[in-house]
């Protein structure tokens, strides 16, 4: 039996969290440990650090609600395909391409559409109880 969509998006946006805290982790962080105090406050300040800094942090936000309301559907065997597939592009898209261009219009809002329509899954869940 193939796993629900509800956890392969749940399991691709958990994946995606820990390749961003290791993505972090290797392009800054180990050279901010290493370098001399100058260096480091240099990288810190660095408009490349910020953004990318930024991001993860929105994705630590964002991605647990997405992985709980998802892992709750596919527990109770419910939720749209769509919707599922939506939050899963929408998180990893918010990443690339706010890394990429510094903004992210489209996917932040894919992320929006996709949380609104999982909460109502959610909510058709809890009425049919």
């Amino acid at each position: 039996m193939a796993p629900s969509p509800q956890l392969t998006s749940a399991v691709v946006i958990a994946t995606e969290s820990l390749l961003l805290g290791l993505y972090m982790s290797f392009r800054y962080r180990i050279k901010i440990v290493l370098a001399d105090k100058s260096n480091a406050l240099e990288m810190l300040n660095s408009a490349t650090f910020k953004n990318s800094h930024r991001m993860q942090l929105n994705c630590a936000e964002w991605n647990p609600i997405f992985i709980a309301l998802l892992l709750f559907l596919h527990s109770q065997g419910s939720g749209t395909a769509w919707v599922a597939g939506l939050s899963a592009l929408g998180c990893i898209g918010f990443a690339i391409e706010k890394e990429l261009t510094k903004m992210a219009p489209l996917t932040a809002t894919a992320r929006y559409i996709a949380l609104a329509f999982l909460i109502n899954d959610v909510y058709q869940v809890a009425n049919l109880k």
